[in-house]
């Protein structure tokens, strides 16, 4: 027998085993970056989602105050009777 046998035979073992082991941790890391990338991106949109709805809140109060005030222009009221009118519905307090 010879002495190069054992040796490609341990090559021709160990070299499968090694490539399988490297794959699956190759596999491993690309799944937990596309998980990673996932749970970012869904931090992104519910980050946007909150942003907008802060937005939206923003413009409403300020339309409502600006109509407000046109209101009491067109009617000759009093520009302070509209900013109570705002801050009551501001704070949700009833007139």
């Amino acid at each position: 027998m010879n002495r190069a046998t054992p040796v490609i035979t341990v090559i021709i073992t160990v070299t499968p085993l090694v490539l399988v082991a490297l794959l699956g941790f190759w596999l491993a890391l690309r799944q937990d970056e596309r998980r990673w990338l996932r749970e970012k991106r869904a931090d992104l949109y519910i980050d946007l989602m909150a942003e907008g709805y802060a937005e939206h809140n923003w413009v409403r109060h300020e339309l409502t105050a600006i109509e407000i005030r046109e209101i009491a222009d067109k009617n000759g009221t009093d520009h302070d009777a509209g900013q109570r009118g705002v801050d009551d519905w501001r704070t949700g307090s009833a007139a």
